[in-house]
């Protein structure tokens, strides 16, 4: 063979070698991947390797199929799902024609981060821009928190976010966190709730009216914050960012004045000063809970007063309190308890009272109570029968007990049998005659609301079928009615009922009487007076007359 032969014969060797070993390599062109980014939701995203092939695949985002929008031999693009359910879902490609993956590996979105706000301070109503990145281009896949309430979003782009603050604040340092790309996230950012101001208030000021605040950065939501109107809290009726209406707190208050509005919220106490003049006839000094008030009784300056306080196994425990001008509130005193039920309670002007009593063995009982020690005494008693309904009352040095019932087990029964206690003496005497007794034993109920004045003995009575009307027992034991209850003595004048359903006249003078809107005559009572201020009793709650009120009548 020449040479050229030779060198032919090698040339085809070397091709038939190199074709060889490119089929044997073509033979498992398996596609591989080479990279996988971080992404947002909906975001396109490009994923490198090679060998792959249109149509031949799949991609799994969970179990979340993406369509592929664009394949080459080195490149896939596609769109990451919005349905995703957590931020790193595990992408897998499949390879179609071995029905394998030839990817399973995690996948995390991009990580939202707050740079920032538009402003150090936000109020209500007021819109807030979050700054950062990595948000979302929607604001229904944003999620804004403020000190754990939902706010209102109300723009988002994927590097801010417009939201509205929640009102149910309460602290004024704000902690914002965003949840975006199924992430949360909080800020390091100062921010604060801008501090409220009350500019002004009505002047116009009436116990259990309304009251009109206005000023800046109130909470709109009349259920969050507080208001205080001279130290008593009282309800918000409306509320807007620049006003709040509240009812004035009907008490206890001191005197006819108030002082401050206190704005309580987020934190912060605002508290506005001002001098108001109560319009009212009377304010409330004491709500008293306690109920079965006995009529006060006054001695050196100090107003006393049976309570019923708690409920025993028979009756109740009752309770003497003290009730001053510089306290104006009802205090108890402790070691005064008189089990079981009280009847009857009378003063003798003096410092003593006479308490008439059932107590807790059913039995009843007279015990006199000395209101400058509050020392106790059981007076033996002139009679043996449990009576009840007596008509008891002092007058000039005697203490009376007029008639009653007894209950023989089937019926109620007048007792006709009256007696007279000397307190000098510690005497019982029998009545069956005289003036006292002539005009007393035919009375078939109490009387009320006794008082003295100028030796005088008001009352008022009211029969078993009849209106109230007032009386007054004179020194000579003789005794004149009127046509109107009798309240209290004042200055040189006896005040009493002088319209139906409330007004105050001088039973001294033919002065016209005068309204006072505290009620009808029947809801107020037990009146008592210390050192020229006037008190009395409505329900629970005892209130201080105006005394300027009964000018027109002096």
């Amino acid at each position: 063979m020449n040479r050229f032969g030779i060198f032919a014969l090698f040339l085809i060797s070397i091709l038939v070698f190199q074709g060889c070993s490119k089929s044997d390599s073509d033979e498992d062109p398996s596609p591989s991947f080479s990279s996988l980014p971080r992404a947002l939701l909906g975001e396109e995203i490009e994923i490198d390797g090679q060998g792959f092939e249109l149509g031949k695949l799949q991609i799994f985002f969970d179990n979340e199929e993406s369509t592929i929008n664009y394949v080459t031999d080195k490149k896939i693009k596609v769109r990451v799902p919005r349905t995703l359910e957590r931020y790193n879902p595990t992408v897998r490609i499949v390879d179609l024609n071995t029905n394998k993956n030839i990817l399973e590996e995690t996948f995390f979105l991009k990580e939202p981060v707050i740079t920032g706000f538009d402003k150090p301070e936000i109020s209500f109503d007021e819109v807030l821009v979050i700054e950062g990145e990595n948000f979302d281009s929607s604001e229904n896949y944003v999620e804004v928190e403020v000190n754990g309430e939902r706010a209102q979003v109300r723009n988002a782009s994927y590097n801010q976010i417009e939201i509205i603050i929640p009102t149910n604040i309460s602290k004024s340092e704000l902690n914002v966190m965003v949840t975006a790309q199924l992430q949360e996230v909080g800020s390091n950012a100062p921010l604060k709730l801008t501090e409220p101001e009350i500019l002004a208030t009505t002047d116009v000021f009436w116990t259990g009216s309304e009251l009109v605040i206005s000023g800046t950065n109130f909470n709109p939501d009349r259920n969050i914050g507080k208001i205080f109107v001279d130290g008593k809290e009282t309800n918000i009726s409306s509320a807007s960012k620049e006003e709040l209406r509240v009812y004035t707190p009907v008490g206890p208050y001191q005197d006819f004045v108030a002082t401050n509005v206190v704005y309580e919220m987020g934190g912060y106490e605002v508290i506005f000063e001002k001098e108001y003049e109560i319009l009212n006839n009377a304010i409330i000094v004491d709500d008293n809970p306690r109920v079965n008030m006995t009529f006060p009784a006054v001695h050196n300056g100090k107003a006393y007063a049976y309570f019923q306080d708690e409920e025993l196994g028979f009756g109740y425990s009752n309770n003497l309190y003290e009730f001053s001008v510089e306290s104006q509130q009802w205090d108890k005193i402790e070691g005064t308890e008189l089990d079981g039920y009280l009847n009857n309670l009378t003063y003798n002007e003096n410092g003593k009272m006479y308490v008439y009593l059932t107590d807790s063995e059913n039995h009843r009982i007279l015990v006199s109570v000395e209101l400058s020690n509050f020392s106790k005494e059981e007076i033996f008693l002139p009679f043996n029968d449990n009576r009840s309904g007596v008509l008891d009352f002092y007058f000039q040095g005697s203490y009376y007990m007029i008639n009653g019932t007894t209950y023989d087990g089937f019926s109620n029964n007048l007792v006709e049998q009256s007696y007279q206690y000397d307190e000098l003496d510690e005497i019982w005497t029998e009545l069956s005659s005289g003036p006292i007794w002539d005009y007393f034993k035919s009375y078939d109920t109490d009387i009320s609301d006794v008082f003295y004045y100028d030796g005088i003995m008001y009352y008022n009575y009211s029969p078993q079928s009849g209106i109230t009307n007032g009386y007054r027992l004179k020194p000579d034991a003789t005794v004149e009615e009127t046509s109107s209850r009798f309240y209290f003595g004042y200055q040189d004048a006896v005040i009493n009922q002088y319209f139906y359903y409330g007004g105050f006249g001088n039973y001294f003078n033919d002065e016209p009487g005068i309204e006072h809107y505290l009620g009808s005559a029947w809801e107020i009572g037990n009146f008592f007076v210390l050192e020229e201020n006037i008190y009395f009793q409505k329900g629970s709650q005892t209130y201080k007359l105006k005394k300027e009120i009964l000018d027109a009548i002096l």
